[in-house]
C-alpha cells in the first residue's frame, strides 16, 4: 500500500509538473521534439491525472483559482492512485486464477 501511494504521488506530480509545462512551453515557442515527450507522458502515465483535471475543469464554476488548483492535485492524486491500485488488484487476480487452474 505504501509503494502505491508513493508511486501515486510521483507519477501525480510528474504529470501536473508535464500540463504546466506544456502550457508556459506554448507560450513561448517550444521545440516539437520536447512537445512530443510532454504530450506522451500525458497520454500514458499521466493519463489519469489529465483525465481528472479535465473532469474538474468541465465541472467547476466561479469559485475561487486557489481551490480549484487545492481539488485538482487532490483528484489527480486519486485517479492515480485508483488506476495503480486497480491495476496491482486485477495483476493478482489473474495470478491467483492462474494458480488455481
Amino acid at each position: 500500500m505504501k509503494n502505491t501511494i508513493l508511486l501515486s504521488s510521483i507519477l501525480c506530480l510528474i504529470s501536473l509538473a508535464s500540463g504546466v509545462g506544456i502550457i508556459i512551453l506554448t507560450e513561448f515557442g517550444i521545440l516539437r521534439w520536447l512537445l512530443l515527450i510532454l504530450l506522451t507522458w500525458m497520454v500514458t502515465l499521466g493519463l489519469p491525472t489529465t483525465l481528472a483535471i479535465l473532469l474538474l475543469a468541465s465541472f467547476w464554476s466561479n469559485l475561487p483559482l486557489g481551490g480549484f488548483l487545492l481539488a485538482s492535485v487532490l483528484f489527480a492524486f486519486l485517479f492515480q492512485f485508483g488506476t495503480l491500485w486497480a491495476i496491482r488488484w486485477g495483476t493478482n487476480l489473474i495470478r491467483q486464477l492462474r494458480e488455481t487452474t
